[in-house]
């Protein structure tokens, strides 16, 4: 979801400690950037501009 702020929050609440997720930013169906092998333990922020 995106905030007043510009910026997108994706829950991955109820996800596992230690597993790697693909992170990527679509704008109208193309990929603009992409950060591979997240490994989510507890908040965790990935940044990156389009």
């Amino acid at each position: 979801m995106t905030g007043a702020d510009g910026k997108y929050f994706i829950s991955l609440e109820s996800a596992p400690p230690g597993i790697a997720w693909d992170v990527r930013a679509l704008v109208g169906g193309v990929v603009k950037a992409e950060r591979l092998g997240v490994i989510v333990n507890g908040p965790t922020i990935v940044n990156f501009q389009i």
